[in-house]
């Protein structure tokens, strides 16, 4: 392998740490619980045993190795991640600049593209497997590169670290399957030759590793006789018909290529205007650009041979495909250069709007917990019936993600009534225990709904609270 770093790539190096710290100084100074951590903190058992029938199998491995399973520390999980963060975004700029060396300048706005990822920050801002997703993302750039010097140099040895570093990342998030789609195919890009032969080399490391995954997975779940979960089976859409699965994906991906809603945004549609550049200038040759249409494909690929749903939060290849085309485009045309750079400002201002929204969505949270409590009187032996939902900007300003953002009192199973043993679990957490009481019963007739007075209606050691509609 070549030399890792040189003088230059310190500074490089120096530059990115220093921006990856103030980009995250807001998550660690304001801390908050988000949704499911409560489950971590309440009752890690339970969330880690249903990671392992999502055959999540490696992050339960890492919640152990690193002792994260208890004693729930939200602000060392934060500063954690942003550890991981520095050390995986050095290691995808190692991976860049493998086939030759560049500036300061396309050495770090790339890489703070990729590290303001409003993608990545939903994906974060689910605290309990932040550490462990994050060094997933540091587990799958050392297969980047073991996986182009192994096309390179063709030696067998690096198969050892690719293939037990995929299974384990596989086992992290199944999303991390799209992530190496991407790494393989700008391996072979970079290379620039024997391209049927590296296509093949990479897809039976893939084919390997996923069944390996797999096989994994259903050994773990029959060892700790635990049932196989539904909730990813059921998110494969062919089963469900083709004609309407195949309109419900193009939907998806019009939304992600014109970047609809609070998460997306134009970076991808910037990739594809790159892509029509290349092939109006033809300057890669007509092999290379189909990897690189490959390459830009790439975080939908998988979506689509599954006909899953997409969940934006796991759409996180996108943000390291676009870092990449940002890199290895930088000079082909001015206008470009400066839509990506205004692609960054304009995500640093994304992601700061949904990290205030969220933590004052926390703060109105845990203000609604407190005066319910304080107006039932309510103690340890007190019932309390939930009714209805209250939503975040009801009460607060508030920049909604695809989960930040969102309150605790508005996630709801039928959109009628909120989840009230998820607002328990909120509400032990800040030590206002109570017994909780269904609000599948008749809905008693309120006055009003909160916060107006005559919003709870009290009946002996009983408390009903009403939300509204």
């Amino acid at each position: 392998m070549n030399k890792v770093f040189d003088k230059k790539i310190v500074k490089d190096i120096l530059i990115i740490g220093v921006l990856v710290l103030l980009f995250s100084l807001y998550r660690i100074i304001n801390v908050s619980i988000g949704y499911d951590t409560d489950l971590l903190i309440l009752n890690p058992k339970n969330i880690m045993d249903s990671w392992l029938s999502l055959s999540r199998y490696g992050l339960v491995f890492l919640k152990y190795i690193f002792h994260l399973y208890s004693n729930v520390d939200i602000r060392m999980f934060n500063i954690l991640t942003t550890i991981n963060v520095f050390i995986y975004s050095i290691l995808f700029l190692y991976f860049l600049n493998i086939d030759r060396k560049s500036n300061t300048l396309k050495n770090v706005l790339p890489i703070v593209l990729l590290t303001t990822s409003p993608i990545l920050l939903e994906q974060y801002g689910f605290t309990l497997q932040s550490v462990e997703v994050s060094f997933g993302f540091i587990l799958m750039m050392i297969s980047f590169i073991f996986t182009y010097y192994y096309l390179k140099d063709n030696k067998k040895i690096y198969l050892l670290i690719i293939i037990p570093l995929l299974v384990l990342c596989f086992g992290i998030y199944q999303a991390f399957l799209n992530l190496y789609v991407l790494g393989a195919l700008i391996s072979i890009y970079k290379l620039g030759n024997n391209y049927k032969k590296n296509i093949i080399k990479t897809f039976i490391i893939f084919l390997i590793s996923t069944i390996l995954y797999y096989g994994i997975g259903h050994l773990v779940i029959n060892i700790f006789n635990i049932e196989n979960s539904s909730y990813l089976t059921n998110q494969i859409g062919w089963s469900n018909g083709i004609l309407s699965t195949f309109i419900v994906l193009i939907k998806d991906y019009i939304k992600v290529i014109i970047g609809y809603g609070n998460i997306l945004n134009l970076g991808y549609l910037l990739c594809l205007i790159v892509l029509v550049l290349c092939f109006i200038k033809n300057r890669k040759g007509n092999i290379n650009l189909v990897i690189l249409l490959l390459i830009i494909l790439s975080p939908l690929l998988l979506n689509f041979v599954t006909g899953s749903i997409l969940v934006y939060r796991s759409l996180f290849t996108i943000p390291f495909m676009i870092s990449f085309i940002f890199f290895e485009f930088y000079n082909l045309n001015k206008c470009i250069k400066v839509l990506f750079i205004l692609l960054i400002i304009s995500q640093v201002v994304h992601c700061y709007l949904l990290m205030i929204g969220d933590y004052n969505r926390y703060k109105n949270d845990v203000y609604i917990s407190e005066k319910i409590y304080r107006d039932c009187e309510a103690s340890e032996d007190t019932t309390i019936y939930l009714f209805g939902i209250e939503k975040t900007e009801e009460n607060t300003k508030v920049f909604k993600g695809e989960v930040l953002g969102y309150s605790f009192y508005e996630w709801s199973i039928d959109g009628i009534n909120l989840s009230d043993y998820r607002v328990k679990n909120f509400m032990n957490i800040h030590n206002m225990n109570y017994v909780l009481g269904s609000n599948t019963v008749d809905k008693p007739e309120f006055s009003s709904e909160y916060p107006d007075e005559g919003y709870i209606i009290k009946d002996g050691n009983n408390c009903y609270v009403n939300f509204g509609n």
